[in-house]
């Protein structure tokens, strides 16, 4: 946009007649930008995408008691699965040319192509065990054992296996226990994107001015408290002689957008699970129609699949030195790793650390009939009280636990209680049933305030705490006409507003940023994925039953 005739803003391009219909996008005055500026501006993307799947399986299930096999003590005999399966899986990920060269407003950098498959053979086995029955001291006692060997053409092979066990010593109480080996191989995605420089990190502790430049340089700090010998790590250039080297003088963001080198790594290998579990399910005939479940879970993912995060290793590089760290950083010739290209940090899909979580789950459930003529109610609580969830991000290395934590670390909160108790009027009424639904969120703090160096922050969000959430749910359900049902219902019933999570500015650091990775889930000023953002939702359906 240049000054044309009269000093009326106009296209250069409208005044050298190589493109007459240009129409200029004036930012600098109000209402400068006109619909056909927008218009001219505007291009359609188009994106192509394809997946398929073939699968061959078989299995033949078989009761081993009919042919007398059966423990002495046990009522029923042994069941037996076997199977095999073949599997092969493709996908395509085509965009236009305009996302491929990031001319997509908002896109934060080039949409790439993505095109790649894999095959997989299998043999899997179950085995249902019956081992008491009726005895003293055991209603029933019970195992169950699972195995399942995978070859990948991607050059590995994993095997995967189960064993539990369920305890009944009287019929108000029954134990369970279970261990589970599990594997996920790395989808097409994570195999085959391909790689490209793109919106990854939320900060650069290492950019803005030095606070104290009249102390030598061995003592002089950034605002968050950084040295020089620690930026030094991370790429910064010392000042030496007449070299003013980039100490000091790196920009921050204001967006709090960093440039990663995103992509996938055909070298992966599978993620490895181990799952604990033990449980207790109660159902006292002193208390009909009552039921009670605690299960305690202990899960620990190893070779996790994804990226580490621009923001932990360029915290993890700070704090250690580590040159797996380290060396992922790479500066521009300013320092900066935002303002062009050349300066990001290497994000790309690893088989890295471990990934943890441990709590209990808890199920509840009970039914009372209502004075004669007045129906029933039902009340049935899920509930999750979380005592760990834990990240690695390198074997061996530090980890950070994010129960009761959110953050551009931790993403969305994460808190150490949760449950959802839904209370159902069963009217006199044929065929009509009320809801109330409580959702509960237990409280959650940035997680700059956690203590653990790999999440604590010297400078604070603007949103440090987030207090518990109760969310409240009407609905109701009735027959219209013989097989046709009708469901109405209000969520969010007091219309409560979620939390704001404001970004970064004024000295404050952010937990809510719009990029990829771990903060993903929210939207700029809030977790959609977790509190309701849209307010009070009414809905109606109708079903018919043939």
């Amino acid at each position: 946009m240049v000054p044309g005739p009269g000093g009326v803003p106009t296209c250069a391009s409208v005044i050298n007649a190589t493109d007459k219909k240009c129409v200029p996008w004036n930012i600098w005055v109000p209402g400068g930008v006109t619909p056909a500026a927008t218009q001219y501006l505007s291009i359609p993307l188009l994106v192509q995408a394809t997946t398929t799947e073939r699968v061959v399986s078989g299995s033949v299930t078989g009761d081993l008691g009919k042919m007398g096999i059966k423990l002495p003590a046990a009522d029923e005999g042994v069941k037996l699965n076997l199977g095999a399966e073949y599997r092969s899986e493709s996908a395509a990920f085509s965009p236009d040319l305009e996302s491929q060269l990031g001319n997509a407003a908002g896109s934060g950098g080039p949409t790439t192509p993505v095109a790649g498959g894999y095959h997989v053979s299998e043999l899997f086995s179950e085995l249902g065990v019956p081992i008491l029955n009726h005895v003293t001291g055991a209603q029933s006692l019970a195992a169950d054992v699972g195995y399942r060997y995978s070859n990948y053409n991607l050059g590995f092979k994993t095997n995967t296996y189960k064993f539990g066990v369920t305890w009944e010593p009287v019929s108000d109480v029954r134990f369970r226990g279970s261990y589970q080996r599990a594997v996920r191989a790395p989808n097409i995605l994570e195999l085959f994107n391909p790689q490209s420089v793109a919106l990854d990190g939320s900060t650069d502790p290492c950019s803005g001015p030095v606070t104290n430049p009249l102390a030598p340089l061995a003592q002089q700090t950034l605002s968050n408290g950084a040295t020089l010998a620690q930026c030094v790590r991370t790429g910064v250039i010392a000042p030496t002689g007449n070299n003013p080297g980039t100490w000091g003088l790196i920009g921050p963001n204001a967006a709090s957008q960093y440039n990663g080198l995103l992509g996938g790594n055909p070298h992966l290998t599978p993620e490895k699970s181990d799952t604990y579990s033990v449980g207790i399910v109660l159902t006292p005939r002193v208390v009909p129609n009552f039921m009670l479940s605690l299960d305690y879970f202990n899960i620990k993912i190893a070779d996790t699949i994804g990226g580490i995060g621009a923001d932990t290793i360029l915290a993890n590089c700070l704090a250690t030195g580590d040159a797996a760290y380290c060396n992922a950083i790479h500066r521009d010739a300013t320092g900066s790793l935002w303002r062009t290209p050349q300066g990001f940090v290497t994000d790309t899909n690893v088989n890295f650390g471990s990934l943890t979580t441990r709590g209990v789950d808890v199920k509840m459930d009970y039914h009372t009939s209502l004075p004669a003529g007045f129906g029933g109610l039902s009340f049935n609580l899920q509930g999750t009280k979380l005592s760990n969830l834990g990240t690695q991000p390198l074997t061996g290395g530090p980890a950070y636990d994010c129960a009761g934590y959110f953050g551009v670390v931790c993403g969305a909160p994460n808190p150490k209680w949760r449950h959802v108790l839904n209370t159902t009027w069963a009217t006199p009424w044929d065929g009509m049933d009320v809801t109330l639904r409580w959702r509960f969120l237990g409280a959650a703090d940035a997680e700059q305030t956690s203590s653990n160096p790999q999440l604590h922050g010297k400078a604070l969000p603007l949103t440090s705490h987030v207090g518990s959430y109760n969310y409240f749910d009407l609905s109701g359900s009735f027959s219209l006409y013989k097989q046709l049902g009708m469901q109405i219902g209000i969520n969010n019933l007091l219309d409560k507003d979620p939390p704001i999570m404001p970004g970064a500015g004024g000295g404050y650091s952010s937990v809510c940023p719009t990029i990829t990775g771990n903060g993903s889930s929210c939207n700029g000023n809030t977790y959609p994925g977790t509190y309701d953002a849209l307010g009070r939702y009414y809905y109606a359906s109708v079903t018919a039953k043939f």
